[in-house]
């Protein structure tokens, strides 16, 4: 473990002292997670004696949600606090035999605003050519906010993103992949440390004050996903990430901050060093003699020598433009240093105000896409 948190890291240095250091970039980390089963359990005790059938003290029970059975989230955070709320945060709801979404669903999809984007026709699930289509999405919106920035972009080892197909299409797209040590997510990638946790705390937290707002304690189907895209918008889209990539050795920092990093480090800096075929292959976990693991390797290294013997005012490949909308920047995580300055009743009248407002939009107001799919991960025009 020591050794993988050292390599990773010393890549990492590699790719910011050596590579992007002296040209337009941005960090980026995406990851995915499961939210149709994120709900408050409701665990309590009554006291009292045994309880009976015809107790009313029990759970309510909500009626069965035959359309959202499985929703995945693709989230991207961004250390660039103006781009931060103009990327795509993608969800892909399954339905009951995989039908197509009702008219009015899709219509209250859209009203959850920009960027969320639905993508249908996708069981609910990642694909190869699912990320592949995130991809080109990605690189169109980084590109149409600044068409010289290039992409450094941290994964973990899934299957669907360490596929020779998935690096082809970022190299085509011109981007810098970073591979989060298999294993290790919850040490070194920024969503996983910093972001799943809140959003689904946040979920919860929503869920509890419906049934407690609501005459008959039931949350419809139809809420759940609202509690998602609220949750999302203003732990995920609002917030400023760039301390947290700070934290981790992402940015210019000679050394992370983050104290649970600490124990795995050495003393002084950490010496920039693109990863050898066996400690690349120990990063990703998989066998060093393989021809695709070789193949990966070759593409990842290569990404980064070429940018590095490339003249300095050379570009990224294009992506399509797309118009963005009119955006305020993402402000930073309010810390518990910054609620001891404050006063204390102006702190209880925010959480209360907190508790029926949603979160805010940043951007210019613009609906939701919903966009359907193929067989393959393509957009269907």
């Amino acid at each position: 473990m020591y050794s993988q948190v050292l390599i990773f890291l010393r890549w990492v240095r590699y790719i910011v002292v050596h590579v992007v250091w002296d040209r337009h970039h941005v960090f980026l980390s995406m990851d995915e997670t499961q939210l149709a089963t994120v709900k408050n359990r409701g665990v309590g005790m009554i006291s009292g004696r045994k309880r009976k059938r015809t107790d009313d003290r029990r759970a309510p029970r909500d009626p069965v949600d035959k359309h959202n059975t499985k929703v995945t989230y693709i989230a991207a955070v961004s250390d660039s606090s103006c781009l931060q709320p103009l990327l795509p945060q993608v969800i892909l709801p399954r339905y009951t035999q995989h039908a197509r979404p009702p008219a009015h669903m899709l219509h209250s999809y859209t009203e959850f605003g920009y960027p969320f984007e639905f993508w249908h026709g996708t069981a609910g699930a990642t694909t190869p050519g699912v990320i592949q289509s995130w991809l080109t999405r990605l690189r169109s919106v980084v590109s149409s906010f600044n068409e010289s920035a290039w992409i450094v972009l941290a994964m973990d080892c899934h299957t669907n993103h360490l596929s020779v197909q998935t690096m082809a299409h970022v190299r085509r797209l011109g981007m810098l992949p970073l591979f989060v040590p298999a294993k290790l997510t919850w040490l070194l990638q920024v969503l996983d440390v910093y972001g799943f946790g809140p959003i689904k705390k946040d979920m919860r937290l929503e869920e509890l004050r419906t049934r407690e707002s609501s005459a008959s304690g039931v949350v419809v189907r139809s809420q759940r996903m609202r509690f998602a895209a609220s949750s999302i918008r203003r732990t995920i889209i609002n917030r400023d990430w760039a301390a947290a990539f700070n934290k981790l050795g992402y940015g210019n920092s000679h050394r992370p901050a983050a104290s649970q990093l600490q124990q795995y480090l050495p003393e002084g800096e950490i010496e920039p060093a693109l990863p050898t075929l066996e400690q690349f292959s120990d990063l990703i976990s998989r066998p060093a003699h393989t021809t695709v693991t070789q193949r990966l390797y070759r593409m990842c290294m290569r990404a980064a020598l070429d940018l590095a013997n490339a003249p300095v005012d050379a570009g990224p490949p294009a992506g399509a433009n797309v118009r963005l909308p009119l955006s305020a920047d993402a402000t930073p995580a309010t810390t518990t240093a910054d609620y001891r300055l404050q006063d204390p009743d102006q702190i209880l009248a925010r959480f209360l105000d907190d508790l029926d407002d949603e979160a805010p939009v940043l951007s210019e107001r613009r609906p939701a896409r919903n966009v359907f799919l193929d067989k393959h991960g393509r957009p269907v025009l």
